[in-house]
């Protein structure tokens, strides 16, 4: 058995909150403190490191799977996270849409949407730029079509 406690030290640097309460989990901490325990009467630092890797690169995995997650719930096209307004559930276009004229508003969908339409696939993901492009256009109808009403 080691000086420390090895899974309090990995407990210590790791946020194992962010690890599923599993039976993969448990296994791997498992094997950890048998790793541990078992030093000196038989086991190996070998070992022990070994399960230490493998419950690291199980944490490591898992974080980067919470982190697509997060990433594909951002929704790019029509409200993503750097447009919000900090401190307020606002975005940059409702503050955009409120001070403008109607006439400006327009120029500025224009704008914006031949923007899109012009870097499509050469910043950004093609289809991305395209669906910006027809946020734009979309925003523009909706206020051409509310001023005919």
């Amino acid at each position: 058995m080691s000086d420390f406690n090895v899974i309090a030290v990995v407990d210590m640097v790791l946020d194992c909150t962010k690890l599923p309460n599993n039976a993969r989990t448990s296994r791997l901490r498992e094997e950890i403190i048998c790793c541990d325990n078992a030093l000196g009467v038989g086991g190996t630092v070998e070992q022990l490191e070994k399960a230490v890797k493998d419950y690291y690169q199980y944490y490591l995995n898992c974080n980067n799977h919470a982190i697509a997650q997060n990433k594909a719930k951002v929704d790019m096209v029509h409200s993503p996270s750097y447009y919000k307004l900090r401190g307020l559930d606002i975005e940059s276009v409702d503050v955009i849409r409120s001070v403008l004229s109607d006439e400006e508003y327009k120029g500025w969908c224009k704008g914006n949407a031949l923007k899109y339409l012009f870097r499509a696939g050469k910043k950004d993901d093609e289809v991305q730029d395209l669906s910006k492009c027809s946020v734009y256009l979309k925003w523009l109808t909706d206020k051409l079509t509310n001023l005919c009403k």
